[in-house]
């Protein structure tokens, strides 16, 4: 399962800062499948990127299957995402010489 609770991300555009995302919160369920839609900009693929442990959020919490992910050290956040994350780009840049399931 995982969790998002409340999650908000800012980024520095120079002097302006500009909120990507506003207390974003869900929960997806084992086996669920979810489709995220809105408008361009409207913080699809921060939000993705944060569950994807691509990203931080400034602020919220992030569990996936009970552990929060948040917390752990960037090298233990990148050993869950290669061994219980998948994840395809939206602008995917696919290594030839593997099969698709590699590829993921």
């Amino acid at each position: 399962m995982i969790v998002a609770e409340n999650l908000i991300r800012v980024y520095a555009m120079g002097r302006v800062e500009v909120q990507a995302l506003r207390g974003v919160s869900l929960e997806v369920g084992k086996g669920e499948f979810v489709g995220i839609m809105g408008a361009s900009g409207s913080g699809k693929s921060t939000l993705l990127h944060i569950l994807g442990l691509l990203d931080r959020p400034t602020s919220g919490r992030v569990t996936i299957d009970g552990t929060d992910v948040l917390a752990l050290s960037d090298h233990r956040r990148t050993l869950f995402r290669l061994n219980r994350l998948g994840y395809v780009f939206q602008d995917y840049a696919l290594i030839g010489e593997l099969t698709a399931l590699e590829n993921v």
